[in-house]
């Protein structure tokens, strides 16, 4: 074999895996085809604003940074600009691309003459391609695809810096971009150029190459171990600086808003912190591999060498993720920087030994595909994976997301919501996050004992959601709840006048797809509202929904209204009415039947069919209006008026 042959044929072998993992991954993506976490349409939303001129918002009014990943924004856009309204497929787009590249990554990490070389290679795209974990995510919608793109290739970018005489920028700034596209990916991508420039740091002074291993470790460290660092970080310093000048001047905070709204450094967290890192036991396996590399580390010098830039980033981050607490999504999303470090350095071990040749290449085959094999067996029950599988409580918010829009958005509403992802994208409007992740002052006024509760649903204040005066509130899921479920909500139910100035409303979507949900409406002083004049009051059929077994739907003529069965009457109690003689008129399809009490479970006095004249008491103050069928098998009512006779 030709020396040209001897170097063709394993960078071909490279391209080869590098198809058949690409197939591997992009199967098992087809499992999740449909997990997008809720976190997602935040950074759409934030993507779907900015390309439609209004900044990199979330809602009108405020400049919150609510997002954790920039650069992941900007690319979302990019991609997005093509064709708008398909950001979700530009979001899976770029992350199965970038999970690709993490795949060509590891392979190119070790290279070398022979097709022998490309066995630790292989081993860690095929332990990547069959893991649940990164083939989940890569469709997900997050930007943990482009961090893990970019922390492998700035790994394998800047090995070579090991063994140069002296570190210079050209040779740095490969590996410098990578890092750098990592801060900017994240706020905590920073621990990657950190740990890798520390990592470079030790390398250098203790374990240089063998022309410098005559000097002191001191000297060494002065005269090139700091210097080489720098260097290497100097781009990734650069830009965090850049962008940090950014955040301020256009948010006017130092760090994201999310760091106030999730960050606390507690015991209770720190719990959370160790038992989600024990749902990283399950990759064990690819352990094995690193045993070699343990091994290699002792004997070999340029074996320690590029194991002591890996082993300060894995153990700082998965101290971060422990301190942090984890996180409240499936399939390890913080554990996936671990995974493809473990893999790396695993990859370090097997390349040892198949440098040693002999049977020692046959035993690394052996560990690679043991290893591997066993990944793929040990998956098959993850409870994860079934979570990740059934977590799609998100996606009726498409529908009612439309639905809110249709109905009402020409009101220019504002919606209250917890779950601040996919219903404020689909709904497009004005929105208030009552969790605080979008909002900055919810996430500057914490409650006391932060850090004890629930990881990112620990914000909430009902007096100040209160003083928004929202127009529509969803409680909890898109779908909604009648009850809060957090802090926010469970104040602003508890206030005694909460009923009076909100209804309870249970809604259906139209077809083709069919979702039933529930909110709470402002009735009073708001768009959405009864609207009053100084002799007419208009009550909206949507607030007429009171009766849990009713629904409010959007008629073909693009008018909303309240069905009423024969089993189903609408209601709308609490409403203010002065002393007098009153007019009341339904409008809407088919025949009910109007009574007006002095409150609910009352005794009417006043009925009559779609129209009555009411005299109302003056001891009453707030009146009950209820529509009944009065014949055939459904009626909607659009609106009741009441004229002042």
């Amino acid at each position: 074999m030709t020396k040209l042959a001897r170097r063709l044929v394993p960078s071909l072998a490279r391209v080869a895996l590098l198809v058949v993992a690409s197939v591997v991954l992009y199967r098992q993506t087809l499992d999740y085809h449909a997990f997008f976490v809720d976190d997602a349409f935040i950074s759409l939303r934030y993507s779907e604003r900015l390309l439609n001129g209004q900044g990199l918002t979330w809602t009108d009014g405020e400049r919150v940074e609510g997002y954790t990943n920039f650069l992941w924004v900007l690319l979302v856009a990019g991609v997005g600009a093509f064709q708008p309204t398909a950001l979700v497929g530009s979001a899976k787009i770029l992350g199965v691309s970038a999970s690709l590249l993490t795949l060509a990554a590891v392979l190119w990490a070790q290279r070398g003459p022979g097709l022998r070389s490309c066995i630790p290679g292989a081993y860690g795209a095929a332990a990547l391609a069959v893991s649940g974990p990164l083939a989940a995510w890569s469709v997900a919608g997050l930007e943990q695809p482009l961090l893990l793109a970019a922390l492998a290739w700035g790994v394998v970018l800047s090995s070579p810096l090991l063994d140069v005489r002296r570190v210079s920028l050209r040779q740095a700034w490969p590996a410098g971009v990578c890092f750098a596209l990592a801060v900017l990916t994240r706020p905590d991508g920073i621990l990657m150029p950190a740990m890798a420039c520390f990592g470079l740091l030790l390398a250098r002074t203790f374990v240089p190459p063998t022309q410098a291993g005559r000097t002191g470790w001191l000297k060494r460290l002065v005269h090139d171990g700091l210097p080489s660092a720098l260097v290497l970080g100097a781009l990734p310093l650069l830009v965090l600086a850049a962008h940090l000048v950014f955040r301020k001047g256009y948010y006017g905070e130092w760090v994201p808003n999310t760091y106030h709204a999730k960050v606390a450094f507690t015991a209770e967290r720190l719990a959370l912190g160790v038992h989600y890192l024990s749902k990283g036991a399950l990759f064990w396996v690819l352990g094995l591999p690193c045993l070699a590399t343990a091994v290699a580390f002792a004997k070999d010098r340029h074996r320690r060498r590029r194991v002591l830039v890996l082993l300060p980033m894995l153990l700082a981050w998965v101290s971060y993720v422990v301190a942090i607490g984890g996180d409240i999504m499936p399939q390890r999303r913080h554990l996936l920087v671990a995974l493809v470090l473990t893999v790396l350095l695993g990859a370090e071990g097997l390349a040892w030994l198949v440098a040693r040749g002999g049977r020692t290449s046959l035993f690394a085959y052996v560990v690679a595909v043991v290893s591997v094999a066993a990944l793929v067996v040990q998956q098959r029950d993850d409870p994860e994976k079934t979570w990740a599988l059934r977590d799609l409580w998100h996606w009726p918010a498409r529908p009612i997301g439309s639905f809110f829009r249709a109905s009402f958005g020409d009101k220019d509403p504002l919606l209250a919501v917890d779950a601040a992802g996919a219903l404020p994208y689909f709904w497009k409007g004005r929105a208030l996050d009552m969790l605080g992740l979008n909002d900055a002052w919810l996430a500057k006024h914490p409650p006391s004992r932060f850090g004890t509760g629930p990881l990112a649903h620990e914000l909430g204040d009902g007096d100040y959601v209160w003083r928004r005066k929202p127009d529509i509130i969803v409680f909890h899921l898109p779908t909604g709840l009648e009850a809060a479920e957090w802090r926010g909500g469970r104040e602003l139910q508890a206030k005694a006048e909460f009923g009076a100035f909100y209804q309870f409303v249970t809604f259906e979507t139209p077809l083709p797809t069919r979702e039933t949900g529930h909110a709470w409406f402002r009735k009073e002083d708001s768009s959405l509202g009864v609207q009053r004049s100084a002799t007419q009051i208009v009550v909206p059929g949507h607030l007429l929904s009171s009766d849990r077994r009713g629904r409010i739907r959007l008629d073909p003529e693009g008018w909303v209204g309240a069905d009423v069965w024969p089993e189903a009457p609408a209601r709308l109690d609490f409403l203010t009415l002065k002393p007098g003689r009153w007019l009341v008129a339904a409008e809407g399809r088919g025949h009910v039947t109007l009574s007006i009490s002095d409150g609910p479970g009352r005794q009417p006095f006043a009925r009559g069919v779609d129209r009555v004249v009411a005299v109302v008491p003056r001891s009453t103050s707030a009146v009950t209006i209820a529509a009944e069928l009065a014949w055939g098998d459904m009626a909607r009512v659009r609106s009741v008026t009441l004229t002042r006779q």
